[in-house]
């Protein structure tokens, strides 16, 4: 201890009575410095705390949770957590401490008696805790798990008459190209995308399929471009593995399911061209079967009428309905990009429309309200069955198409559309992965025609 700091002492204690300010001007120091050095030279340990002289304050936030802060001066001061529970009268077997707090600022002012204050500078201090309740109160009203008993629903079985299911597919475009070499032909239509074709049909068991036409490309039959060489001679092939793959179709089906084609506008070069050039060959028949279509057309050439299946001509206008709200029809007009074409469909139509011609998968949807409430229309187009890698002639060798097919689900209530995509031989559908297999030897030895 400096001497100072000794002289303060003996002036403070030999005259009780004597003001910081007087000794600190009788010493030529501040008020304040003797203040402090006297008081850091006479530092004693806390004294037992009276609640009285202390400001106490408790705060329930809730039922468990408790906050305790004391606030007291120097002379009474609460520095500890202890200090804080024991003024506070806190049962510990009954709170715990969560978190606690002790805060310490200076304050200055005038203290003592009337006649003989003095100017000070005094610790002040905060203790703060956090206290929760060890075991919790229940809070009114008490806050419970929810328990929900689930019990399923019996199945209510869905009878096959009220629900049907139909197929619809198209743009086949059987077809090829010869090499004027070995005489191999290639074919436009895909022999995959028929295959998976088969496969969905075993599986759904529909009751009506569609086809949405152009079954055959008749290249050869055509004046719209420079008919290439390659092209000459393969209309009977053509012909030939077309009713193949219609019989597969008829096999596959149920007994009692319908099967209709619509003329597309391939479909439609070969009456046109007979028209156009040999009028006297137009709708000839033979004398023996006067009830067939004439010779010379698509129905009669397949025999659609052995194998059961409905030709709907007139071309554009043919269609074949599908329960009471689907119409389909092969179609006539094609957007330039893709969903634009059943988008302007969908706009002018009053009940769904299937519709094949432009070789890619679309569906655009609308809600219509009536007096009896909304009803949905859409418009879809499926995809097509030919290979989409520009063998078929088009405008252009790199076109926007798409294979596929579509599932439809129908009853008096309404109906869903499922489009079906193809990609290279697989697809998926109903939960299941369809892959195509190779039928070509089959379709060799059935038509007997070897350059296939």
């Amino acid at each position: 201890m400096d001497d100072l700091t000794k002289k303060i002492i003996e002036m403070r204690e030999s005259t009780p009575s004597m003001k910081f300010a007087e000794i600190g001007k009788a010493l030529d120091i501040s008020e304040d410095a003797a203040w402090r050095r006297y008081r850091k030279a006479k530092g004693k340990k806390p004294k037992a705390v009276e609640p009285g002289k202390t400001s106490l304050s408790k705060e329930y936030t809730d039922t468990n949770n408790l906050i305790i802060v004391a606030t007291a001066k120097e002379k009474d001061r609460i520095k500890t957590l202890e200090q804080l529970l024991a003024v506070a009268k806190i049962d510990l077997d009954v709170w715990e401490v969560e978190r606690w707090v002790a805060n310490k600022w200076e304050v200055a002012g005038k203290f003592g008696t009337k006649g003989s204050e003095s100017f000070e500078l005094q610790d002040l201090w905060q203790v703060k805790a956090w206290l929760i309740r060890k075991a919790p109160v229940a809070i009114t009203p008490v806050v419970q798990p929810v328990t929900v008993q689930i019990k399923l629903l019996p199945k209510k079985k869905i009878k096959r008459g009220i629900l049907k299911r139909a197929i619809v597919f198209g743009d086949l475009h059987m077809g090829f190209t010869r090499s004027l070499r070995t005489g191999i032909l290639t074919p436009f239509h895909d022999r995959r995308a028929l295959d998976i074709l088969l496969q969905i049909i075993e599986h759904v068991k529909p009751d009506q399929i569609v086809c949405l036409g152009d079954l055959l490309d008749l290249a050869d039959w055509s004046d719209k471009f420079a008919r290439s060489p390659n092209m000459y001679w393969t209309t009977q092939p053509s012909i030939l593995e077309c009713s193949w793959w219609l019989g597969q179709v008829r096999l596959t089906a149920p007994r009692d399911t319908r099967i209709g084609t619509i003329e597309g506008n391939h479909d439609e070069r070969m009456p046109r061209n007979i028209i156009e050039h040999m009028k006297e060959g137009y709708g000839l028949r033979s004398v023996d079967e006067m009830q067939l279509p004439p010779i010379n057309t698509i129905p009669r050439l397949l025999a659609l009428h052995d194998l059961g299946i409905t030709w709907h001509g007139d071309y554009p206008n043919g269609e074949v309905w599908i329960g009471e709200d689907i119409a389909c029809e092969h179609g006539q007009n094609t957007r330039a990009k893709s969903g634009q074409t059943a988008a302007a469909i969908v706009e002018e139509a009053q009940h769904t429309k299937i519709f094949g011609h432009i070789h890619r998968q679309e569906l655009a949807s609308k809600t219509l309200w009536g007096k009896d409430g909304s009803r949905t229309v859409s418009a879809f187009s499926p995809g097509c069955m030919c290979h989409v890698d520009g063998r078929v002639p088009g405008k252009k060798e790199k076109q926007n198409w798409k294979q596929g097919l579509g599932v439809i689900d129908f009853a008096e209530q309404g109906h869903t559309i499922y489009p079906v995509s193809i990609n290279d031989g697989v697809a998926i559908f109903d939960g299941q992965v369809f892959e195509a297999r190779d039928r070509l030897d089959e379709i060799r030895e059935a038509t007997e025609w070897e350059h296939l």
